[in-house]
């Protein structure tokens, strides 16, 4: 996976019964970041740690595929890394984030969903988009809705996959703790993300219109039997436009 063993690779080798030596404050294979910041405990945790933020912004997690396919590879990555991470005096932290309106993501920089960033950076791999068409269904369907497509070992994904998260995650390791600088450019939100967000709330209203609308009889078609009697008056068998029928086109 890299040219020569990071830090965090020896972690991995070393902390988990790769190597010979218990890690200690002193001799443990992989030395602590510069940078340390202390994070509140989480539980079982008996001592301060520098701290790595795993960060997921996505449009929606119960809906799309993608943006929830991306969550849990995250969750497996954080999984597997955390306990050997913990050896080498680093926590590593997972928060996610849905982001409901065009105000809150240009606020948090979004560019696509969804996001991946560790220390507060986007994961520097190249931005690519195709039509989603989860997140077109939940703003209903008035915009085509492009979600970020992952791009790992020449090959593209539409969640990312755990071997990207883990392979990022042991790169940023040597940054653990340090926070990003400030943006100082001014930020537009993407016209994909703004055409989402406008017709998601947008959306109660045209919806109920269009429930409203297809609750009516359309003017070329007539009731023609009782509940009971659809069986065999309005079955399948008869061809379309054929017949007695008043629930078909005339």
């Amino acid at each position: 996976m890299f040219a020569a063993m990071t830090p965090a690779v020896a972690v991995l080798a070393c902390c988990q019964g790769g190597g010979s030596q218990q890690p200690s404050a002193s001799t443990c294979c992989a030395a602590q970041p510069a940078a340390v910041e202390t994070a509140p405990l989480a539980a079982g945790e008996t001592s301060a740690r520098a701290v790595m933020a795993v960060e997921l912004l996505a449009l929606d997690l119960s809906t799309c595929d993608r943006c929830a396919g991306t969550d849990s590879a995250i969750e497996a990555a954080v999984t597997d890394l955390r306990p050997a991470l913990a050896q080498a005096g680093v926590a590593l932290r997972f928060r996610k984030t849905v982001v409901q309106t065009a105000e809150q993501a240009t606020a948090l920089r979004l560019q696509s969903s969804p996001t991946i960033r560790i220390n507060g950076r986007d994961l520097p791999i190249e931005l690519r988009e195709s039509r989603c068409g989860d997140c077109t269904t939940l703003c209903g369907g008035a915009a085509s809705t492009d979600c970020r497509v992952w791009v790992w070992r020449g090959r593209e994904y539409t969640a990312a996959p755990k071997g990207l998260i883990v392979d990022a995650i042991l790169r940023a390791y040597p940054q653990a703790g340090e926070q990003p600088q400030p943006a100082r450019e001014g930020f537009v939100l993407p016209e994909n993300l703004r055409g989402f967000f406008a017709a998601k709330r947008q959306r109660p209203a045209s919806a109920d219109a269009r429930a409203s609308s297809s609750a009516q009889p359309s003017g070329d078609t007539q009731a023609c039997c009782a509940a009971g009697e659809k069986a065999t008056c309005c079955g399948a068998d008869q061809p379309t436009g054929k017949g007695p029928c008043g629930c078909k086109p005339r």
